[in-house]
């Protein structure tokens, strides 16, 4: 869907040349208006607006917004300027390019205009609307603002989204609908665009009752609106959102598919098989967001969350293959904020054994800095069924300092990161449940020691009413970020399916944290590379199992939208499973030598996801580590050692012996097929484990330590496999 825009012709120093006439009045540009344009960037688009004034002769503009005033078959030109004091103002052509800006720390300022039109002169006031928390809203535009972080402390100045060109030229979700499958989001937020399709599971109305202030701080996090005078804006912010209460409903399967693009699905017994088609889709969001936790882990014991998982999987499967007439629907789910512990269905919460207690409010993490678990993910983003989906699109969190957010779940199964900052540093302004309401908001009064708590409680001006708040963080803010940013890039082109959009992301995301290290343990043989830091793929794509593809960058990725082909792909190719023979080889203890195999795939491919299949018996399998090589060499982690699989009794035979599961790894995205896959796997740790399990994850006092001595036997690797989807290599990425 392309706007009606004029590409702005800039020559050097930002000058307009070669795009029309300058002022033919005597009227001179000043410092302030010349410094303006020279910041445009040399792809951003002026938004053609009728000069309409109203009775009262005001005209209404977007601050930060390319204005370019015209009236079809009119001639306008300036006569005086020295009232647009603001903003900024030029002559081009017929038609008047203008810039508007806000006064520092106003909400909205105005600028008069001199102008004729056919000779006529007229004088307009132009009013240039703003949001009061836009400036605090690092995430978007980082400055190095506080942003009511709990210690006052500045955030690094660089680190956002980079959507000034999007901001500039107005491609900012127009036409794209999120779903926000959640707890129930306050639609009638006066600061909201919300579409219609919101869904009580509970009751199939559209009626949603509001629980807590979580899904109406994720849905601000998308489409709160802009320039409005009110509250901050979205990241996409002329989007819009429905709701899914799926968090406060009992979880079946037909719920999940209803809130997942299938609304149209009859009401089925509850987690009874689903079988969907194309006529239960419902056709209203394009994005599903989903932040909330990973599912619990299971291998050997096939329960019923086992079961639901892959049921849940075979879902997302379908809304991919199956929505708006094969685009396909695009699910983004937070990789959750398991990194360094997590609540298992026994009730108990898993740590570290180095993991401890973190008064937040007293000291600076980046200045005491601590390594908990070796810097490995104890649960990550990988041991989780659903989020091992090729057709899921797994998000990590990044802090206002440009680092990996100490909770943010990382794996190969990662595909980009977000924002979603972390305390005592800022994290992300959003919309909260309107008015001081502690029993459902973030207005929580039982704590005040922090600049955030004084925000979140109507305690400034800026927020007298608790209708937004400065404390949501986590994977559940960083992936809004990256739905909203998906809805900028739908606004570009609409034509893009979903695994355009993931081209275009993989492409170009940006490498934070460059200076990110791997990780290595000393074994009795040598030493281990446990965890890599960046690394290029041989499709020259930069991956980190902490970020993905890195950082979501919304200029660059619309610039690569705009022109992209959406035949790049062809179909989806979902490759035969190769598998090896039954092996039963021996994995050595505590070895950096491991056990490895070879699959050769004799079919010529591009590859996009690659889902690795495991059949392993080990007695700690804490102590694994799995890693995929691709036939051009590439390295791919998909479990780690020291990882988090839960010892949920001190006796070995109460404990998980065999893992069983299904691997996704993104690393090699764009990389050839054909050839010789290579799988190895280490026994990292001769010596005893344990794990810390408590109550929950701030609950020391009752803490124990379940202990695992070494295991007696090595342990076997029985058999793999490994399934590629991808697209003919005659296309091009």
């Amino acid at each position: 869907m392309k706007k009606n825009a004029i590409i702005v012709c800039l020559a050097s120093l930002g000058l307009l040349a070669g795009c029309g006439s300058e002022s033919t009045s005597q009227d001179q540009p000043t410092a302030h208006n010349k410094a303006l344009f020279d910041a445009v960037p040399h792809d951003a688009e002026f938004q053609v607006t009728a000069l309409q004034p109203s009775a009262s002769n005001v005209v209404y503009t977007d601050a930060g917004r390319l204005v370019r005033f015209e009236n079809a078959g009119h001639t306008l030109s300036i006569v005086n300027s020295k009232g647009v004091t603001n903003g900024a103002i030029r002559q081009d052509g017929d038609a008047l390019l203008y810039i508007p800006q806000t006064a520092t720390g106003q909400t909205k300022s105005t600028d008069k205009l001199v102008y004729k039109e056919e000779g006529v002169e007229k004088t307009i006031t132009i009013q240039i609307n703003s949001d009061p928390l836009y400036p605090q809203q690092w995430h978007l535009h980082n400055t190095g603002q506080e942003s009511y972080s709990d210690l006052a402390l500045a955030a690094d100045g660089q680190t956002d989204i980079d959507m000034s060109n999007a901001l500039a030229s107005g491609y900012l979700g127009q036409g794209i609908t999120v779903a926000v499958v959640d707890h129930g989001a306050q639609l009638d937020h006066p600061d909201l665009n919300v579409g219609v399709g919101s869904m009580n599971l509970n009751n199939g109305s559209s009626t949603m009752p509001v629980r807590n202030g979580h899904g109406t701080s994720v849905s601000g996090i998308i489409a709160e609106k802009g320039w409005n005078n009110i509250g901050g804006r979205g990241v996409a912010p002329e989007s819009k959102v429905i709701s899914f209460n799926w968090l406060d409903a009992s979880g079946t399967l037909d719920e999940f598919a209803k809130s997942h693009g299938f609304a149209k699905i009859a009401s089925a017994t509850p987690n009874a098989p689903v079988t969907l088609d194309e006529t239960q889709l419902d056709g209203l969001a394009r994005i599903y967001n989903e932040s909330w936790a990973s599912e619990a882990f299971c291998s050997e014991f096939k329960d019923s969350i086992c079961i639901n998982s892959i049921a849940r999987s075979a879902i997302s499967r379908k809304g991919a293959l199956l929505g708006f007439d094969g685009k396909g629907i695009i699910y983004i789910k937070s990789s959750a904020n398991n990194e360094q512990g997590y609540s298992w269905t026994d009730k108990n919460y898993y740590q570290p054994i180095d993991k401890s207690s973190v008064q937040f409010t007293a000291f600076d993490p980046e200045v005491a800095k601590q390594t908990v678990n070796f810097g490995l993910p104890f649960r990550g983003a990988m041991l989780s069924t659903y989020q091992n989906s090729p057709f899921v699109t797994v998000v990590g969190s990044v802090t206002a300092q440009g680092k990996q957010a100490s909770y943010s779940g990382s794996g190969a199964n990662m595909f980009v990161a977000g924002l979603g900052g972390e305390k005592p540093y800022g994290r992300i302004i959003t919309t909260d449940v309107t008015g001081c309401n502690e029993a459902k908001g973030f207005s929580n009064s039982a704590t005040f020691n922090t600049f955030a708590d004084a925000f979140d409680q109507g305690r400034v001006p800026e927020n007298k009413n608790c209708d937004y708040n400065a404390t949501m963080d986590g994977t559940s803010a960083a992936s809004p970020v990256v739905s909203g940013a998906v809805a900028d890039i739908l606004s570009v082109n609409n034509e893009l399916s979903w695994r355009d959009v993931r081209n275009i992301l993989a492409h170009t995301s940006q490498k934070v944290d460059p200076n990110s290290k791997a990780v290595k343990l000393p074994l009795k043989d040598g030493e281990l590379t446990a965890q890599y830091g960046w690394i290029t793929n041989a499709a020259g794509l930069h991956f980190n199992n902490r970020y993905g593809f890195g950082l979501v960058d919304v200029d660059k990725a619309i610039a690569m939208a705009k022109d992209y082909d959406t035949d790049t792909f062809g179909p989806l190719i979902e490759f035969a499973k190769l598998s090896s023979a039954t092996l039963d080889k021996t994995i050595p203890d505590g070895s950096a030598k491991g056990v490895s195999d070879q699959i050769t795939q004799s079919q010529s491919a591009t590859v996009e996801t690659v889902s690795l299949h495991v059949n392993i018996e080990h007695d700690r399998l804490n102590d694994l580590q799995i890693e995929l090589i691709s036939p051009s060499g590439t390295h791919a982690i998909v479990l780690n050692p020291y990882n988090g699989i839960p010892l949920v009794n001190v006796d070995p035979k109460y404990r998980m012996h065999h893992l069983d599961f299904t691997f996704e790894a993104n690393t090699f995205w764009g990389e050839a097929m054909q050839g010789q896959w290579t799988l190895k796997v280490f026994d990292a740790n001769s010596e005893a484990y344990s794990q810390v399990v408590s109550t929950s994850s701030i609950d020391y006092v009752h803490a124990k330590q379940v202990v695992a001595p070494n295991n007696s036997t090595p342990g076997v690797l029985h058999s793999w496999s490994i399934q590629v989807n991808g697209h003919s290599e005659h296309k091009g990425a």
